[in-house]
């Protein structure tokens, strides 16, 4: 029995080394393709050649070995964002090449389906529309709006498996645009957008995100409270409102929380840190001057909580009003000494002073 299952484990590993030996080879002729694309100086040139990119890289990425390559070679050439999603069945490879003439991006995506015996791959098509860069309804992937996908959330709603995608795309040389959009599978056939995102009054398929070139948006996922972290934007002056490319975040947050029917906008909501280590290492110096390690309880301590006996120190915050209640210390002035006047008052009488001792010489003998 065991010399039976160690004759198929030596079989799968050397199919494994073998797969991977040829992905390997095609990755080679993948950067060939990518320095090719650089080298081109007009942008039709670098799409013809970018198309060529694309079929290899297709017939690469249906070799079921391929799903787990790390192809670091060929992002170190060419800048591809590379997720994976956390049930290890979906994969997804975006890039942009942009037209420096017209200064817009056009976005390329392959998506990877992993398969029993080998993997579907699918391809994201940018429909280049300028006029409708925010497409609203469940699309094709044929009919893609453009982005570079940064980050993948599987969740299902009863046995439909839902994948939500983090996406960015460089709208314009005013203003980006992050979109929150959601990825299914029916059959062979892949769709994005679903109304599983749930605003106060409406659902949407997708969620778009468009603020001033000059800011930076931060969005994030937190696993542990099952919710997509954002800045919440606003414009710049309240006169500027609908004018998307002077949006700002505002040092707020909102978030999308997962429940069992979709993600669901929870407006205003504090972030919240991850735990710590319980000690932390600091360095000072020593009595000598030398530098000396030590072990802290990474513990914030209310330097007010009056029930703390170890603290014997009391904070005040340094604010102009807390500055007028400090009590300083009252200055004592010196009073000058005054020189009692050695001779006599003429205006008092004789008594205050009394008379004068005549100092008695000595006589000579």
């Amino acid at each position: 029995m065991n010399f039976y299952l160690s004759l198929v484990l030596i079989f799968l590993t050397g199919n494994f080394i073998v797969g991977q030996s040829v992905i390997s080879k095609e990755e080679k002729e993948l950067i060939k393709i990518c320095r090719n694309i650089k080298d081109q100086e007009v942008f039709d040139d670098k799409l013809i050649a970018n198309d060529d990119f694309i079929e290899k890289f297709k017939k690469t990425l249906s070799n079921k070995e391929a799903f787990k390559f790390p192809f670091d070679s060929l992002k170190s050439v060419k800048s591809l964002k590379d997720i994976k999603s956390s049930d290890d069945k979906i994969r997804i490879f975006t890039w942009a090449i942009k037209n420096n003439y017209e200064g817009v991006y056009q976005y390329f995506g392959l998506i990877v389906k992993k398969e029993s015996s080998k993997n579907n791959v699918y391809e994201l098509k940018d429909n280049l529309d300028p006029t409708n860069s925010r497409i609203s309804g469940a699309i094709d992937i044929s009919k893609w709006y453009g982005a570079l996908y940064v980050d993948i959330i599987p969740k299902s709603i009863g046995s439909k498996k839902y994948y939500t995608l983090f996406g960015w795309d460089g709208n314009s040389s005013a203003s980006n645009i992050r979109i929150l959009d959601v990825l299914t599978f029916s059959g062979k056939t892949a769709k994005l957008g679903a109304p599983i995102f749930k605003n106060q009054k409406e659902k949407l398929n997708r969620v778009y995100f468009e603020y001033s070139e000059s800011a930076a948006m931060n969005m994030t996922y937190e696993e542990k409270y099952k919710r997509i972290m954002f800045d919440h934007l606003i414009p710049e002056t309240p006169d500027l409102k609908g004018i998307y490319s002077f949006y700002i975040p505002d040092f707020s947050y909102d978030s999308y929380v997962w429940k069992k029917d979709g993600w669901h906008l929870m407006e205003d909501v504090i972030g919240i840190n991850e735990k710590g280590n319980d000690k932390i290492t600091i360095i000072s110096s020593n009595n000598k001057g030398g530098i000396k390690k030590q072990k802290i309880k990474n513990k914030w301590v209310n330097p007010n909580d009056e029930s703390d006996t170890q603290n014997q120190f009391v904070h005040v915050a340094r604010t102009p009003e807390s500055e007028m209640q400090v009590e300083l210390p009252e200055k004592k002035t010196k009073q000058k000494k005054i020189k009692k006047s050695k001779k006599n008052d003429p205006l008092l009488p004789q008594s205050i002073y009394g008379k004068k001792k005549k100092k008695k010489r000595r006589s000579r003998n």
